[in-house]
């Protein structure tokens, strides 16, 4: 049974909150991170961006949004861990 199927079937039961199915903007956490000037392990092409964490499908989910206009997309991050 694929993901989108069974957190229909959750939410519909009550299950899991509307929000941690599928998130809306306001469900969002946003934090500014930045590389730091003697960082040597940063794992980002951009010097600098935000974190950004919700759940996803009842799971927690992590982007990153870089600042630089020329990367305007968002990256996800395994938040595997977070559980």
């Amino acid at each position: 049974m694929n993901g989108a199927l069974v957190a229909g079937l959750l939410m519909t039961a009550g299950a899991l909150p509307v929000g941690d199915v599928f998130p809306e903007p306001d469900d969002f956490r946003f934090q500014t991170i930045r590389k730091a000037a003697s960082e040597k392990n940063w794992p980002f092409i951009a010097e600098s961006g935000m974190l950004g964490c919700a759940k996803v499908l009842g799971e927690p989910a992590v982007y990153f949004v870089p600042d630089e206009k020329d990367l305007t997309r968002a990256f996800h991050i395994d938040a595997t861990s977070l559980r």
